[in-house]
């Protein structure tokens, strides 16, 4: 894929019970002569999408991507306890570049996990 830099990850543990909850957002940007630089110009212009995840210990969980039309995304598991470490964080999930293309990402990515004791 195409990002560079790196995304935001981490480990999730507690020793009690509960529901996580992971809220995504960024902002989009590219600077072409087809998206001059605005968040939701249309056409054929190139896209960025990501995707937070939470590994779990039956297999990955994500939320919604978010791209260039949809900033924010959700996502809610519940947490068993007993101290299981689960990684969470960012991944790239798909990206688009048209041949005017010279800049295109996503600033400000924030991925917050929240965690309600049952």
């Amino acid at each position: 894929m195409a990002v560079f830099g790196t995304l935001p990850t981490g480990v999730f543990n507690s020793l009690f019970a509960g529901r996580i909850k992971m809220t995504l957002s960024a902002q989009f940007f590219a600077n072409s002569y087809s998206d001059a630089g605005f968040p939701s110009s249309g056409g054929g212009a190139g896209n960025l999408a990501i995707k937070g995840f939470i590994l779990t210990d039956s297999g990955y969980s994500y939320t919604p991507v978010i791209d260039k039309f949809s900033p924010t995304a959700y996502l809610e598991v519940d947490y068993p306890g007993g101290g299981v470490s689960w990684p969470c964080g960012v991944m790239e999930n798909a990206f688009k570049s048209p041949g005017s293309l010279y800049s295109l990402g996503f600033q400000d990515i924030h991925c917050l996990v929240t965690f309600q004791k049952r």
